[in-house]
């Protein structure tokens, strides 16, 4: 008999016979994620997307294991084409097929793995502190040697994705080289010491995020007198809304010269004006 206990104390479902649904990948987090919602007592359905990439398909065998498990099974179709951002295109895609909501695998490795990618990318407080454990990412405090145990113990041979040992992707050279180098360096196991660190920024986030929440910003006097981290995230909530799309920081740096008197309007992306007239700003789409 399996004890599964250890695992579940860490994860974070929703309560006993609420209904709950999961991508399926056929890999060991995507399996063990499936696992331990059933075990914890919820109505499990398994989702499964075969992107049409590769001649081998999953599909078949991720539907055998939700039988095995009693978990009701529905499989998606996409296709993909071959091509430049051929991981995030498919990523799209699947989400785009599954019900809103679906709870993905993710663990605490990629948590980790994810605040490497947006650092490199010079992302702000709010992309390094990461995802937030919840329904839809329940099992984000376990580890990937965690999810490999449980589909060991149960005897299941999970699925090999050959991408995912491919060095042309950024996540896998973080993975394979980064992340073993800096535990070297450190002369112990980073992941979770960044996975705290990562909670922390996501604490001070949300009080920046409150306080930028409470700014009229549309107040050029008022923004003028906000401290500029908090100011800059109003900003951006005001050209996401009004924009469809997250400011970069140079947007942002150009709305706030336009606040600071430097200028009397600026153009940032999608033709959207932003500018100053007695007092307030507006924003105006061309």
């Amino acid at each position: 008999m399996v004890n599964l206990e250890p695992y579940l104390k860490k994860c974070l479902f929703p309560q006993l016979e609420s209904k709950f649904e999961c991508g399926v990948s056929g890999g060991a987090d995507s399996v063990a994620l499936m696992i331990l919602a059933k075990y914890h007592g919820c109505k499990v359905t398994a989702h499964h997307v075969n992107h049409n990439i590769r001649i081998e398909n999953e599909t078949d065998f991720v539907a055998e294991l939700a039988k095995r498990f009693e978990i009701d099974f529905v499989g998606h179709q996409v296709f993909v084409e071959p091509g430049s951002n051929l991981e995030a295109r498919a990523r799209k895609k699947r989400f785009e097929v599954m019900p809103g909501g679906v709870a993905t695998a993710h663990t605490m490795d990629d948590q980790v793995e994810t605040f490497f990618i947006n650092l490199f990318r010079g992302s702000s407080l709010s992309g390094l502190s990461g995802m937030r454990p919840s329904f839809s990412h329940p099992i984000l405090n376990l580890r990937r040697y965690e999810t490999e145990q449980i589909v060991k113990d149960f005897e299941i041979d999970p699925f090999k994705d050959p991408s995912n040992k491919d060095m042309r992707f950024v996540r896998n050279k973080i993975r394979y080289v980064v992340i073993p180098l800096l535990n070297d360096i450190a002369g112990r196991d980073i992941v979770p010491v960044i996975y705290r660190q990562m909670d922390l920024m996501r604490e001070d986030n949300d009080f920046l995020q409150d306080c930028a929440d409470s700014v009229n910003v549309l107040d050029v006097k008022e923004l003028k007198s906000t401290p500029k981290p908090i100011a800059s995230r109003a900003l951006r909530k005001l050209l996401t809304d009004n924009n469809g799309y997250m400011p970069v920081s140079r947007d942002i740096l150009k709305v706030l010269d336009v606040v600071n008197l430097k200028h009397e309007a600026t153009q940032i992306k999608n033709g959207v004006m932003i500018k100053r007239s007695k007092g307030k700003l507006k924003v105006e789409k061309q």
